[in-house]
């Protein structure tokens, strides 16, 4: 059980850093304020708390 928890907490510390390298590559080429950047990583954040919520459900 452990295992899988620390799998799954593994998993989401990947997702938050691909996340942030994609956040920064958009603010490179796009210009993004601050502001628009938050509120691509809270989209982002919800989506990968569905995904993980998901596979979590059918595990």
């Amino acid at each position: 059980m452990l295992r899988h928890e620390a799998f799954a907490a593994e998993e989401i510390v990947v997702s938050y850093l691909s996340i942030a390298s994609s956040l920064k590559r958009l603010q490179c080429i796009a210009g993004l304020t601050l502001t628009g950047m938050l509120q691509l990583l809270f989209k982002e954040i919800d989506e990968s708390k569905s995904v993980l919520l998901t596979r979590r459900k059918y595990n």
